[in-house]
């Protein structure tokens, strides 16, 4: 029955480093996957079946994201049904706090469209808040659910959810650069009908053995992934 299915979001937020490596002029690689962290997610996803998501900025240090070429476009397109993407921020700063968030959601919006890469309608933000205009904002451009912080004075009800300004609201439990203890079911939350989990991409390469000790343990434990 479609009531006892249990679902997986993975996550991953401040991607940067691995798009701009696409972008770059000196770069020589064929394709997605030839980038290590492409190769390793598309890995996962091969032996666990995962979808996962990718929040990305705008603009990071010399890196523009409408500089990604549209060599890529073959690749983005064909794992379009599990690799998605979404807006994080404009820049590594609070999401918030941006005066430009339009913009450089513009800027992402049309780079993916370009790409033919998959978007989502989940979006995870910059330090994790947005205030009631930028809510209108995303809900006007398709955004759906705001993945936010895992503390207990926001609103939640019994199923880790709230709603505000048109957007659902849903808790994130797992952030993987967290947990110092042996990864198990009860580490994992596993019995939860949902399950928010992410790590960041400048830790990814450090947790990647803990990730997929999870992903395997989500998988054993008839998890769903979704994205």
């Amino acid at each position: 029955m479609k009531d006892s299915i249990k679902y997986c979001h993975l996550s991953v937020d401040d991607v940067g480093e691995s798009l701009r490596r696409l972008a770059s002029a000196t770069n020589a690689t064929n394709g997605l996957f030839d980038i290590a962290f492409f190769n390793t997610i598309k890995k996962w996803h091969e032996r666990f079946g995962i979808k996962i998501t990718l929040y990305c900025y705008a603009l990071a240090n010399d890196f523009i994201i409408s500089e990604i070429p549209s060599c890529y476009r073959r690749d983005f397109v064909q794992n379009a049904s599990w690799l998605k993407f979404g807006y994080h921020a404009k820049c590594a700063k609070p999401f918030i706090e941006e005066t430009g968030y339009k913009a450089g959601f513009n800027l992402f919006n049309d780079t993916i469209k370009r790409l033919g890469a998959g978007k989502t309608n989940t979006l995870r933000l910059h330090y994790w808040q947005a205030n009631p205009e930028q809510k209108k904002f995303l809900r006007s451009k398709g955004v759906r659910t705001l993945l936010t912080k895992d503390d207990d004075s926001l609103p939640y009800n019994e199923n880790d959810i709230f709603q505000s300004e048109g957007l659902m609201h849903r808790r994130t439990r797992i952030r993987f650069e967290n947990i110092d203890t042996v990864i198990t079911p009860e580490v994992l939350q596993i019995g939860n009908k949902y399950i928010v989990a992410f790590t960041h991409e400048w830790c990814f390469d450090k947790e990647a053995e803990k990730i997929e000790r999870a992903l395997q343990l989500y998988s054993e434990h008839g998890y769903k992934f979704i994205a």
